[in-house]
């Protein structure tokens, strides 16, 4: 997951420089207090992310099978 780049806090340049989608709804209008997002301001969360992975199944997949396939994951 943090490999890729994608859906992490990092690398989105709207919440780096703290852009809502409509001023209106910004966030970071309303604080009281001054908001860090920088690249070790979240360490858990990137933690968790450097230990993540998907696993992209079909919705059809039967049970069973969805069992043996994810046997050997989170080991």
């Amino acid at each position: 997951m943090i490999d890729t780049g994608r859906h992490v806090y990092t690398n989105w340049q709207s919440v780096l420089v703290k852009r809502a989608h409509h001023p209106g709804l910004n966030p970071h209008r309303w604080a009281q207090r001054e908001v860090d997002y920088g690249p070790q301001s979240c360490p858990n969360t990137l933690d968790i992310l450097a230990r993540s992975c998907t696993v992209e199944l079909v919705p059809e997949i039967p049970t069973p099978a969805f069992k043996l396939i994810t046997r050997g994951l989170g080991r």
